[in-house]
C-alpha cells in the first residue's frame, strides 16, 4: 500500500512582505505620516518613493509651486531609516 502522506502537495511557505513606513517632510517639519505599505524589497521602496514625489511635485506644479527642500522618508517595520530621498533626487532638472 502506498502511503498517502507521500502524494500530497505540500503547501507552500507564506512570504510575508516587510512593511514600510513613508514620511513626508517639508523644510525639515514632518508634514505627513502615511499608513504602511508592504513591498518586497528596497528596490521597490525607491520605485514607491520616487513616483509618490513626482506625484506631490505635481500637483504642486499645478499650483504653480515648487519645493525641492522636501524629502520622503522611508523606515522599515522597527521603525528604523532605510531611505532619504530628497525631492531634487527624484527628477532631472535642465535648462537653469
Amino acid at each position: 500500500p502506498h502511503s498517502s502522506h507521500l502524494s500530497r502537495n505540500p503547501e507552500p511557505p507564506l512570504t510575508v512582505m516587510p512593511r514600510y513606513f513613508f514620511n513626508l517632510y517639508e523644510c525639515g517639519k514632518l508634514l505627513a505620516a502615511h499608513e504602511s505599505v508592504e513591498l518586497p524589497d528596497i528596490a521597490a521602496v525607491h520605485a514607491r518613493a520616487v513616483k509618490e514625489a513626482r506625484e506631490l511635485m505635481a500637483a504642486e506644479v499645478q499650483k504653480g509651486e515648487l519645493c525641492l527642500s522636501c524629502r520622503i522618508e522611508v523606515l522599515d517595520e522597527d521603525r528604523r531609516p532605510v531611505l532619504l530621498l530628497p525631492f531634487k533626487e527624484a527628477i532631472k532638472l535642465s535648462g537653469l
